[in-house]
């Protein structure tokens, strides 16, 4: 038996597998977070108690001892700790985005291409690098007591063995580590004012660490994991360099493996996996997002997703030529501008609420596909499209992305993809392999219609052009054509 937990942005989920990676039992519980004036806050001791519940739950529910645990959490948060290891903030989550002010100083004196060259970590206020920037310029005195800068995840393993550990896969996502020499990047630190003291010890994803908590069989070997994207790809089946995974949940992400750390596109990030496995790719705010939106503010009372569905249905394909754009609150991939903003383009006093709502669903897909086009430019063309999230399970939301990519898609019908892939690492790490467990996934096919592709085709043209002139025109990001 193996256990995955990935600490998520709203809860903590926990998965059983078997020595065939088939899943036994799963859990969930739940904890809040706030969001106000663009900060975005969380209780650690919230999380952590969230943590030894789900873990507690799998351990019962497994008919014997299970040989291995592995660990996914959430990428970018970051708080201060003392010395003692008691948090001196909130939680600083990925949303928030009160460092804007921060990422405008390192982009206005140039040094932007060199850190993303450096990191592989986007230059936007979801880094910590940037957070902690703020804390110095506006918080000094929190920031001079701050013993260390953790994550969630690290806060997590220090209090279960006393050690301050990160994995090299959440330190990718810092922003203040150099994939290429595995250690901490002076320009980035220089910049925030700290030293690799003030950090935790960088460590492989694929260690052993020691566990100590009355609840749990010492028997159970724990590896320290790596974060919930990288997890993502690994639970999807998406192993190989021929794989393209893209999960639509509350928000979305692109993600390719490949074998070499490759920041070649400014708007990408390249975050290692383990030492040799690297993901590159893109991550948009927005997904689920979206289409609550556009029910709240066009269909008030419609709660069942079937009807809604229905409204989607009485639109056509192109919803009559009204073109959306998808940014409630700013958006990183494909723009990283914080600033963006969403709105119908080419209104007419004829579209109606069906239209809006249509149109609303394919600005979100027409988003995800500008980070796709990005990624296979530079990764080379994919034979397979693997899709998850909550989104998938809508069966018109994928016929759409099908048809505007004019490609079949698999859409995975599994557990938490993140949780699996942490259980996958455990028994990866557990057995000592070289390569990852091939599980077998079961997917829902769905091949493009072809008399959709031209309108999507034109339509998709059309979006790319709004992009150019409002967004790219005068950065140094292109769209791909």
């Amino acid at each position: 038996m193996y256990i995955g937990i990935d600490i998520g942005t709203s809860g903590v989920k926990g998965v059983l597998l078997n020595e065939n990676g088939d899943e036994l039992f799963q859990c969930r519980n739940e904890y809040e977070y706030s969001l106000e004036d663009g900060r975005a806050e969380q209780e650690p001791d919230e999380v952590f108690d969230a943590f030894i519940q789900t873990v507690h739950s799998v351990f019962s529910a497994s008919p014997s001892t299970p040989l291995a645990l592995g660990l996914s959490a959430a990428m970018h948060s970051v708080f201060p700790v003392d010395a003692q290891g008691i948090p001196l903030t909130k939680a600083v989550l990925w949303m928030d985005v009160r460092s804007e002010p921060q990422v405008e100083q390192v982009i206005r004196k140039k040094e932007e291409v060199n850190l993303w060259n450096a990191t592989g970590t986007p230059v936007h206020p979801m880094t910590p690098l940037y957070k902690i920037m703020w804390f110095k310029e506006n918080n000094p005195e929190i920031y001079q007591k701050a013993f260390k800068w953790v994550s969630i995840k690290e806060y997590i393993v220090f209090r279960l063995t006393g050690e301050w550990r990160i994995d090299y896969s959440m330190a990718s996502a810092s922003g203040l580590f150099n994939p290429r020499e595995l250690q901490w990047n002076t320009q980035a630190l220089q910049l925030c004012g700290i030293g690799a003291e003030n950090l935790s010890e960088l460590t492989n994803p694929l260690t052993q660490i020691k566990v100590h908590h009355p609840l749990f069989p010492e028997k159970t070997a724990w590896f320290l994991g790596s974060t919930d994207g990288c997890m993502a790809n690994i639970g999807s089946g998406g192993i190989g360099e021929e794989d393209l995974i893209v999960t639509i949940g509350s928000s979305a992400a692109i993600r390719a493996i490949t074998k070499n750390f490759s920041p070649k596109e400014k708007a990408l990030f390249s975050y290692m996996i383990i030492p040799g496995e690297f993901i590159t790719g893109g991550a948009s705010n927005y997904g689920a997002t979206i289409i609550d939106w556009a029910k709240n503010n066009l269909f008030e009372g419609i709660h069942d997703f079937q009807n809604l569905e229905e409204k989607i249905n009485q639109s056509v394909p192109g919803a009559e030529g009204l073109i959306f754009l998808p940014y409630l609150f700013g958006e990183r991939a494909p723009l990283w501008d914080a600033n963006a903003k969403s709105e119908f383009c080419f209104q007419k006093n004829t579209h109606s609420k069906e239209d809006m709502l249509r149109a609303s669903l394919e600005g979100m897909l027409f988003n995800i596909r500008c980070i796709m086009d990005r990624v296979e430019s530079i990764t080379e063309k994919k034979k397979n499209i693997l899709v998850n999230g909550g989104v998938s399970n809508s069966a018109i939301a994928m016929q759409i992305f099908s048809d505007m990519l004019s490609r079949e898609i698999k859409v995975m019908n599994e557990v938490d993809s993140s949780s699996l892939g942490a259980g996958l690492l455990a028994m990866r790490a557990f057995n000592r392999s070289n390569s990852w467990f091939k599980k077998n996934v079961h997917f829902v096919v769905y091949q493009p219609n072809k008399k959709n592709e031209r309108i999507y085709s034109e339509s998709y043209k059309k979006f790319l052009e709004i992009l150019e002139e409002k967004y790219f025109k005068d950065k140094l990001i292109r769209v791909i054509n």
